[in-house]
């Protein structure tokens, strides 16, 4: 019988690809100030970026020292550029519609807990932010201990804190490298959510594509 639901936060609770959308959009018009007139290079421009930045799986040296490359930025505006990332991107957080909703229905019945990946300061930026962090029972941002998902340490650190065991848990994320085999791994039951249907997959699992179907998957289980 499972005890506790596990939540990825990225483009699972929470849109973060709009959210990296609308902070590449300010950063291109504020420090790329020569191309700010032309609406379609600034669309290209944060394409490019969000191209580079690979649902935010890797560093934001990358895409934004790409970005300056690509329009001859110097070092230093570079710099500036990474710090407004670090510095204001929780605030472009918006929940995916229904998120909090389910999260309150399921509250009812399980513990819930939250597992990420990256920086505690930007992480749980996004938190305070939507006002989250007093809905769940655990929150384990991966930065904190340096040890990410899929690594199994995350996993059990969670679990420990909601005082429960691996296979008492259902897992809910959306990237398969990273939050899945992780959670696959750690032997707890794994519901992979893809909202926008892009990703083919031939492995038998459980799958969603709003949080909205969490609240039916859980029920026949």
């Amino acid at each position: 019988m499972y005890k506790a639901i596990i939540f990825d936060l990225d483009n699972t609770l929470i849109n973060r690809q709009q959210a990296a959308y609308y902070c590449y959009k300010d950063i291109v018009l504020k420090y790329i100030p020569h191309i700010k007139e032309d609406q379609a290079e600034v669309e290209n421009a944060v394409q490019y970026a969000l191209n580079c930045d690979e649902f935010g799986h890797i560093s934001k040296a990358i895409p934004i020292h790409k970005l300056a490359s690509k329009y001859e930025i110097n070092e230093h505006v570079e710099n500036e550029m990474l710090a407004h990332w670090y510095t204001h991107f929780a605030s472009y957080t918006l929940p995916f519609e229904g998120s909090k909703e389910v999260v309150l229905k399921l509250k009812e019945k399980y513990k819930l807990g939250i597992l990420t990946n990256g920086t505690v300061e930007v992480q749980g930026g996004k938190l305070k932010k939507l006002g989250y962090a007093d809905l769940f029972d655990a929150i384990v941002i991966s930065g904190e201990d340096n040890i990410h998902k899929p690594e199994l340490q995350p996993y059990e650190k969670c679990c420990k804190l909601l005082g429960v065991k691996r296979e008492e848990c259902i897992f809910v994320g959306d990237t398969f490298h990273t939050d899945i085999i992780g959670a696959i791994r750690a032997n707890m039951f794994p519901v992979w959510l893809n909202y926008d249907r892009s990703r083919p997959s031939t492995y038998p699992i459980i799958r969603i594509y709003n949080i909205l179907e969490l609240l039916e998957v859980i029920e026949g289980l």
